[in-house]
């Protein structure tokens, strides 16, 4: 029961709002799409844990995805078979668009 099946990461959060335009943050596209995918996810029958939400964004910086209660350790804790993590780039080498990350093992 403690073990989730996807674990879904939206990029950055609280002042860390990653990449920024026209008032449009990646923080805020990442979570709208992380909290979307996690119910269709669970629509499907899936177990799904974000990482950040309407209750913990706040919380974070860039340097404490690592803490006691960061992203990362938020994801290791949910003891998923798969974590995806979302980004959105505006890069000026060529990245831009949306970005996930996921496990290649």
């Amino acid at each position: 029961d403690n073990v989730y099946d996807i674990v879904i990461d939206a990029g950055h959060g609280g002042k860390d709002v990653g990449e920024s335009k026209d008032g449009i943050t990646e923080s805020d596209v990442t979570l709208d799409y992380a909290k979307n995918l996690k119910i269709k996810l669970e629509e499907m029958g899936y177990k799904v844990k974000l990482t950040r939400d309407d209750n913990n964004t706040d919380i974070y910086t860039y340097t404490n995805m690592y803490d006691e209660n960061g992203r990362i350790t938020e994801a290791c804790k949910s003891k998923a078979k798969l974590m995806i993590s979302l980004h959105v780039n505006n890069d000026s080498q060529d990245k831009t668009g949306f970005e996930i990350y996921s496990p290649t093992k």
